[in-house]
């Protein structure tokens, strides 16, 4: 509507149909098919397309409900996530876009303590872990045997990092022996 009366008004200050297509970025066709119907063009109601997880839609929500998101993610200082860094994570100035998807899925976002690389680390590190001790190597018929296996291979891990903070020895008791 505000399109079709800002063509209009252009049309009343004596421009030409090319001079007007210049200004708006319309073609000329459609400068003209607007200034010559009496109304604006009502919109068209398009049908939806199908997206490309709609086939694993039911696959997806049965899985986050059986292990859903974490309340809090920790995430390194890019322009994409926070505009502004504040020492403390809540009082950043946060990417809009971002912060309208966190605020959707009700997470909340941590930042990495700018140098700092310990905290850094947890972030690229996990991913290059699960690259080199999952999947290098590994051989997956479909996506139930990827994560038949990742399943296992996640306990196994889980397991491993159990037993090894049990087995860690406590520093005092170094100190006593």
């Amino acid at each position: 509507m505000e399109e079709f009366l800002t063509l209009r008004d252009l049309f009343n200050k004596e421009l030409s149909i090319s001079e007007i297509a210049r200004q708006t970025g319309h073609s000329r066709v459609t400068v003209r098919k607007y200034l010559n119907s009496q109304v604006p063009p009502l919109p068209q109601k398009r049908s939806r397309k199908p997206r490309k997880l709609d086939g694993h839609r039911e696959y997806i929500i049965d899985r986050l409900k059986e292990c859903p998101l974490s309340q809090e993610l920790l995430y390194d200082n890019i322009t994409q996530i926070v505009k502004k860094r504040s020492p403390k994570s809540s009082d950043s100035t946060w990417n809009s876009h971002y912060q309208d998807f966190f605020e959707h899925y009700g997470f909340i976002p941590r930042l990495c303590r700018p140098y700092r690389p310990q905290t850094k680390g947890k972030i690229e590190r996990t991913v290059e872990f699960v690259k080199k001790d999952f999947f290098m190597g590994g051989r997956f018929t479909s996506f139930t045997d990827l994560n038949s296996q990742l399943q296992k291979w996640l306990s196994r891990v889980i397991l491993m990092q159990k037993m090894l903070r049990r087995q860690a020895p406590s520093i005092n008791a170094s100190f006593e022996a």
